[in-house]
């Protein structure tokens, strides 16, 4: 009897290494991959805080003492998170050069540090298409910023250390100028990462009368018209890689402030204050530098960055204290009627060592520091504004806006029994240090303490496939 040939429905393409096959009828190279990722965190206080004497909001504590203001009683401190990721992969050899396309899909449940029940989410993590060439590589999409080159090693799930790098949306085009030396122009959209961030502090009118109701105003960002321009250069090679890179965006802000009064018979007069009408546009730029070195004994990797910005925190700062657990407070990029006047300056220094125990058991390490310093003198906090003569007091106050330093440190040791099967155990330590301004207590007009410290622990399992 005949007999048919066998019919190759999947062919292996081993063009661009393990797990890509050939998608039917084309010369396209197509990888499946994908991650599950379940976890259990316990978040509290840390080891103490210098201010002893009961202020803040927890009492958690018989003697009204408080490590930390913000972890009370509505607190979450044991939480969860499950995540799903879908990641596609496609890479086509042409004559016009090496195309290739990328998604990975994210589906997050939890955690929450005060809600009442976890919520859903649905993320693009990453979207981008490449095309290297002759010419270069193009890359247009969200994917990483060219300007981040170290985040961190470890987890950092609800307790991490200061890690500022993010996904965005981009088109960028990078030269290879041979022996590992390459140079990078990148347009990128902070709108798609976050990288604009507004002030969470109100403005009051200090010259309102005592018995008047003061309403402040946040001065924001108006609407973006221009994108962020970042530049770098870079060197890979046997011994690790390094980086220097900068950028520059506008702040399109207004100047000033308008007050306006409205008169009431029956009732305390109130006082609006609120954005002037005169532009008051600024401009904001970042530097920093990344080392990557692969030492030559224990599997030992480290790794580290350094950056620098004036009125870009989100460039320099993951914006930690804006967690549940600092009272959801940040310092913006700008704090003040002029943008100019009023740039955010900030720096910050990360590293991170990661090595291996024996073939299944290793280690990581990562640790952070930053300052931030907002520069500003007309800002009253979060302080809460009430009628008669409570509004005045509540509102009369001159100080500095929310200058910081938190240094962070994270320690992780992983267990991989097979390929592609992980678990991890971690802890962390945050340190939040509210500055003193010209004689004033910061923190104590936000209602806080001046310093303040968690200490977290999680537990993770994860399969990639």
């Amino acid at each position: 009897l005949p007999v048919a040939e066998p019919v190759e429905y999947v062919r292996i393409c081993d063009a661009f290494g393990t797990g890509f096959f050939y998608i039917p009828g084309t010369d396209t190279c197509l990888q499946i991959s994908g991650r599950v990722r379940v976890e259990s965190h316990y978040v509290d206080d840390g080891f103490g805080s210098d201010d002893d004497d009961g202020g803040g909001n927890n009492d958690d504590d018989d003697d009204g003492s408080s490590d930390n203001d913000f972890i009370d009683r509505e607190f979450n401190n044991w939480t969860t998170r499950a995540r799903a990721n879908i990641r596609l992969d496609a890479r086509t050899q042409t004559d016009f050069g090496l195309i290739r396309a990328f998604f990975n899909i994210q589906v997050t449940e939890g955690p929450s540090d005060f809600a009442t029940s976890y919520s859903s989410s649905l993320d693009l993590s990453a979207a981008f298409i490449t095309i290297a060439n002759d010419w270069g590589t193009y890359t247009a999409g969200h994917t990483s910023s060219f300007f981040d080159f170290f985040g961190s090693n470890t987890f950092g799930t609800r307790v991490g250390i200061d890690d500022s790098t993010v996904d965005t949306t981009l088109f960028a085009w990078t030269f290879a100028g041979g022996n590992g030396f390459s140079g990078t122009i990148s347009v990128e959209d902070p709108l798609s990462s976050g990288r604009r961030i507004n002030p969470s502090t109100n403005f009051f009118d200090l010259n309102a009368e005592p018995d008047d109701l003061s309403v402040g105003a946040l001065d924001n960002y108006e609407g973006q018209e221009a994108p962020d321009l970042v530049a770098n250069i870079r060197v890979d090679q046997g011994w690790g890689s390094a980086q220097i890179m900068g950028m520059v965006g506008q702040i399109h802000d207004k100047q000033g402030f308008d007050d306006r009064r409205l008169e009431r018979d029956d009732a305390p007069d109130i006082f609006f204050r609120g954005e002037g009408d005169e532009d008051g546009d600024a401009l904001r730029w970042a530097v920093g530098a990344g080392l990557n070195a692969n030492l030559p004994f224990f599997g030992l990797g480290f790794n580290s960055q350094v950056s620098y910005s004036e009125g870009a925190v989100g460039y320099v700062s993951g914006d930690p204290i804006s967690r549940g657990y600092f009272g959801g407070l940040n310092s913006g990029d700008f704090i003040g009627p002029d943008a100019d006047e009023t740039l955010t300056t900030a720096w910050s220094a990360r590293a991170g060592i990661s090595g291996d125990f024996t073939e299944t058991w290793g280690f990581l390490i990562d640790g952070s520091y930053t300052e931030i310093d907002t520069h500003s003198d007309r800002i009253n906090g979060r302080r809460r504004v009430v009628g008669g003569e409570g509004a005045r007091e509540n509102v009369g106050v001159e100080i500095d806006g929310l200058d910081y330093d938190m240094w962070g440190v994270v320690g992780t040791v992983t267990y991989t029994p097979v390929s592609g099967l992980l678990f991890g155990w971690e802890v962390g330590y945050n340190r939040l240090d509210i500055d003193e301004q010209d004689g004033e207590n910061t923190a104590e007009l936000l209602g806080t303490d001046d310093d303040q410290d968690v200490i977290g622990a999680m537990f993770r399992v994860q399969r990639d496939f």
